[in-house]
């Protein structure tokens, strides 16, 4: 079975910012070695007006193997770089859970205890 961390963008997010987190993205996933899959990136760019467009990041997990505490890690540098540099926000989610949120490169406070913890 798999499960998901994500993390998603809680405001707005134009093409310029998508483009950028992707960016971003496609480096963290090229400078890592990741246990089991590289994260993924989603987006919806054709979101409507007046709709908040969609965009962020993943880590697929097989429950079977268990979270690597290092994938995690990898991924917490991401976000955290990502929300500080870029000044967004994201929420964290695992299982379709909110763990939390990252208001431009601050976590809420015991977020990352509460990542670590499910690794």
């Amino acid at each position: 079975m798999r499960a998901y961390l994500v993390f998603f963008v809680t405001g707005p997010v134009d093409d310029a910012l998508a483009a950028a987190l992707r960016d971003r993205l496609r480096l963290r996933a090229g400078a890592w070695a990741w246990a089991a899959a590289s994260p993924g990136w989603f987006d919806d760019p054709s979101a409507c007006e007046g709709e908040e467009r969609t965009t962020g990041a993943y880590l697929r997990v097989e429950e079977a193997d268990g979270v690597d505490v290092a994938d995690v890690d990898a991924m917490w540098e991401w976000v955290l770089g990502a929300s500080g540099e870029l000044m967004v926000s994201f929420e964290v989610q695992w299982r379709e859970v909110p763990l939390g949120r990252i208001h431009q490169g601050r976590p809420d406070e015991g977020l990352m205890e509460t990542l670590r913890g499910i690794a």
